[in-house]
This record gives structure tokens, sequence and C-alpha cells, in this order.
């Protein structure tokens, strides 16, 4: 995976996801240690889990996430 203008994205080799069925938008971020446009590209390009969002606030399914995640080997 790769961006435009800082090269080549590495995921981390583990991932703590929470034990909740939503992971908000900004905790998703820190995790796995990217930007909001990141995430965004994956979505479009990479079958990134879609999120939900209700105003200002934005979630994505943190089992939908966990699989994403171990089909590319990362432990979560």
């Amino acid at each position: 995976m790769t961006s435009r203008r800082s090269g080549p994205q590495k995921l981390p080799r583990r991932v703590v996801l929470p034990d909740t069925p939503l992971v908000g938008a900004p905790h998703l971020q820190h995790a796995l240690g990217v930007s909001r446009m990141l995430l965004h590209l994956w979505r479009k390009n990479y079958g990134f889990p879609p999120f939900h969002r209700e105003r200002w606030d934005s979630w994505t399914v943190t089992d939908a996430v966990a699989e994403w995640l171990q089909r590319r080997g990362i432990v979560v």
C-alpha cells in the first residue's frame, strides 16, 4: 500500500483494537498509525471495511477491521 506523499505505508505487525462492537475513527487511526486520508484510500482501493457516520462522528465495525487485518497477516 502506498501514499503519493509519504511512500509505502506499512501496517504494524500487531494491532490492539477495542473490545467493543464499533471503533471510532480517531481510535482506529491511532491503533493503525495512519491518517484519515489513508483509511479512505484503503476503503477505495483495498476493500477496507466501510464506516458509519453520524453527524461529526464515524465508526467502523471492529470485527470487520480485525478480519481485514488478519487477512493481511496482522496479529489482532
